[in-house]
């Protein structure tokens, strides 16, 4: 009687998590229609993305949106924590984006209205967030940003690179929140790196965090690579870095956006 017990119980159990992995397949499948299908293509930049969450569906957040043929706006966001709840959020961000279409060319006017829906849904869910709205006619950009890890330009012709770290509140954390537009001159061979904190506290063998200057170093390293070979070895940098096999469990939700301006 015993056995025919734990057995029952066995089958109970590995029906319950069937059923849980075929949620979290579609929950992942569902998160996936929210992403960019394709990357932009306008005149004048070169796109590269990487987006690697954690486990079946992430609360990192990216999307491009085309004010003209010459303007492209690129949001990127970080819900707190992981898995089922932030995804849901992300799911909001992506909306809240959408219903901005009057604003992409104003980043601080897409942050605060971003801010006012996550603060009127009273989630308590907080998130962090940048916005750039890139003009290649006028080689000139606007960003904003909203509690999140600094934008970074690397200016090839001068092996300079800048950080623009201005930034508001988090968004959904107070409803009447102030965002700023930083003004940003653009000069062909810059490139634009906007990322999640993911890459920055990615955890060493040491227990130490990959952290912003280490970010530079290999930024200044690399800048001879495309976009899309820079990223690959970034991650595999990363990979190096952790002491993991490529494809392990991360610690957090990873999401790179790179813009070459040509």
């Amino acid at each position: 009687l015993l056995g025919v017990i734990a057995l029952r119980r066995f089958i109970i159990n590995e029906q319950k998590l069937a059923s849980l992995e075929h949620e979290m397949d579609a929950a992942r499948r569902i998160q996936a229609t929210i992403l960019p299908r394709e990357l932009p293509t306008v005149e004048g930049c070169e796109v590269a993305v990487r987006y690697l969450p954690m486990a079946s569906v992430a609360g990192d957040f990216y999307d491009f949106v085309s004010i003209d043929e010459s303007r492209l706006g690129i949001l990127i966001a970080d819900v707190a924590g992981h898995g089922v709840p932030a995804a849901l959020i992300a799911s909001m961000v992506k909306v809240g984006l959408s219903s901005q279409a009057s604003h992409w060319s104003d980043p601080a006017a897409v942050l605060s209205g971003l801010n006012h829906v996550l603060c009127k849904q009273q989630t308590g869910q907080l998130v962090t967030a940048g916005y750039i709205a890139l003009d290649f006619k006028k080689t000139s950009a606007l960003y904003s940003g909203a509690a999140h890890p600094p934008l970074l330009l690397f200016r090839r012709a001068e092996g300079e690179i800048l950080e623009v770290q201005e930034n508001g509140l988090l968004l959904g954390f107070r409803q009447h929140a102030k965002y700023i537009n930083v003004p940003i001159r653009l000069v062909r061979g810059d490139r634009i790196l906007m990322y999640t904190d993911g890459i920055i506290e990615a955890v060493g063998r040491s227990g130490d965090f990959f952290g912003g200057e280490r970010f530079k170093e290999f930024i200044r390293a690399n800048n001879h690579l495309s976009a899309d070979p820079f990223a690959d070895l970034l991650l595999q940098d990363l990979v190096a870095w952790s002491g993991k096999k490529a494809g392990s469990a991360r610690e957090d939700d990873l999401t790179l956006i790179i813009v070459d301006v040509q």
